[in-house]
């Protein structure tokens, strides 16, 4: 193999660590799996990383970043952001894997102001809010809460198990990628529904405290 086709030993270690989180989770994951994977040292890995931890972080970093970078969100284009948010996820199951463990494991942690993903969801919002200055979407809408719903919808053909599909029949031997397409033009549909008008909320008592 060419030397410049090789991967550095670096890259051998994020690729081994998201390997060891989709299966483990960052609590689940072992430093020793990661070298032995990578075919390095764990000394190898420390000399990278201080902790297990600040590994995981890169790898949930670089795959915040290969979102942001692959799905773009043009005011005056929605429905291709909303298609292709529904096509990364569709293509790429183990990136809603990976995206979960960190929900479940750090999702309640705050992050620092200089991290990527604060920047990323900063432009996303940006964006929404620019398109509601162009009066494609709602300006009652709240950015976050619309791009959270918007998320939720593009991801959930993804996250629904075979089974839901097999009982439902809606998966045959050619059927599969046909009623993919039907989600993803619901998807769409759905979201046109959202943007055009925002929900009237009332304020009321937290959830719990109902």
């Amino acid at each position: 193999m060419p030397k410049g086709n090789r991967q550095t030993t670096k890259e051998r270690i994020l690729q081994a660590a998201r390997e060891e989180l989709l299966e483990h989770g960052c609590a689940g994951a072992r430093v020793d799996r990661i070298a032995e994977r990578a075919k390095t040292s764990k000394e190898r890995i420390y000399h990278y990383y201080r902790s297990k931890e600040e590994l995981a972080d890169e790898v949930w970093i670089r795959q915040a970043v290969a979102i942001q970078e692959r799905v773009k969100f043009d005011p005056d284009d929605i429905d291709s952001f909303i298609g292709s948010l529904f096509d990364f996820y569709f293509d790429n199951p183990e990136e809603v894997r990976l995206w979960l463990w960190f929900l479940l494991e750090r999702g309640s942690t705050s992050l620092p102001q200089d991290d990527f993903r604060v920047a990323a969801v900063q432009e996303r919002i940006e964006s929404v809010k620019l398109a509601q200055k162009l009066g494609y979407i709602d300006p009652a809408w709240n950015p976050i809460l619309l791009l959270n719903m918007i998320s939720s919808l593009a991801v959930s053909r993804v996250i629904a198990p075979s089974y839901v599909h097999e009982v439902g029949k809606t998966v045959d031997r050619d059927g599969s990628k046909r009623m993919a397409n039907q989600h993803r033009a619901a998807v769409i549909e759905i979201v046109h529904t959202l943007l055009a008008k925002a929900p009237q909320i009332q304020t009321g008592p937290a959830i719990g405290q109902r």
